[in-house]
């Protein structure tokens, strides 16, 4: 189905050369900016991390990749990022400072992001891991930006 295509490599961002998860991240980087600071914003995270899992199990039957994590699946940098960014303002400095350790979380993946991105087995599982550990790095990401950023206004 070209929808799960086009939604999990976040309109062919995932197919972008070296860094694939580079390149998701920062093509989300101005649909978080646009979706920041709406009503419900966290509920519309939520959600779109169940459609996310939904449509990344389909993805992974409909191309055979049940129990691997494809480069090109993208959507899980977007879901990363922007639980990065849910509780930071809506400044460059604070998505600058997201975007970076985001990235260095998800590659780095100490534990337990490495315990989520081990997560394999059937499409709806594998798929669970691909989203899991990059909402565990964003997590954290977010934590310490969050904390970076209340020192640097707080004029400490």
């Amino acid at each position: 189905m070209l929808f799960s295509r086009i939604y999990v490599t976040l309109f062919g961002a995932g197919y972008l050369p070296k860094a694939p998860g580079t390149w998701g991240s920062l093509v989300s980087l101005p649909i978080i900016w646009f979706l920041k600071g709406l009503p419900y914003e966290f509920a519309l995270l939520g959600g779109c991390c169940l459609l996310s899992w939904y449509v990344t199990c389909q993805y992974l039957i409909q191309y055979k990749k049940e129990s691997e994590d494809p480069k090109e699946v993208v959507i899980d940098e977007f879901l990363g990022l922007w639980l990065t960014l849910i509780f930071l303002p809506k400044t460059y400095t604070c998505f600058f400072l997201g975007f970076v350790f985001f990235r260095i979380f998800d590659m780095w993946k100490p534990w337990p992001i490495s315990w989520a991105d081990n997560v394999k087995g059937s499409a709806a599982k594998t798929a669970w891991g691909i989203i899991l550990d990059d909402l565990m790095a964003g997590a954290i990401s977010g934590i310490i930006v969050w904390l970076l950023c209340n020192r640097l206004w707080s004029g400490y």
